[in-house]
């Protein structure tokens, strides 16, 4: 079982094994923190959260997401998470909670949703406002 460490749930060796071994990975010398980087970012994040024996409803009430996010989140579907911005913070406060780095957590998610979708090309616009829509002027 996990120990309890103040506020933060601190996983046994035995637990990051057990949880990652679920996701199909194992964990190299048992830290939940070092899980591998070619595992996707929710199987990693929900490796670390069984590890630290958390249920999706303790994270939620930890991070404030809400659950429909967290399993959004963990499944990889990041079109249900209102844009990038959403998916990105949610991934660090996830992250967080569950004692994994949030920066390589963040990294690896950027990385894997411009696998997903590449930045759009930016729009160009007229330096005038006039050249899109005039105003037109009535005569009194």
């Amino acid at each position: 079982m996990a120990e309890a460490d103040g506020n933060e749930f601190v996983a046994t060796d035995a637990e990051a094994n057990a949880a990652s071994s679920r996701a199909g990975e194992t964990v190299p010398g048992g830290m939940a923190g070092n899980l591998p980087g070619n595992m996707a970012v929710g199987a990693r994040l929900r490796a670390a959260r069984e590890a630290a024996g958390l249920s999706v409803a303790d994270l939620s009430t930890r991070t404030r997401i809400t659950t429909r996010h967290i399993e959004s989140l963990e499944a990889g579907d990041y079109a249900a998470l209102s844009g990038r911005p959403y998916a990105l913070g949610f991934a660090r406060s996830y992250a967080r909670a569950v004692g994994l780095d949030d920066k390589t957590i963040l990294a690896d998610l950027r990385a894997e949703l411009d696998r997903q979708e590449p930045a759009a090309p930016r729009a160009k616009f007229t330096s005038s406002r006039w050249a899109i829509r005039p105003r037109l002027r009535r005569a009194c």
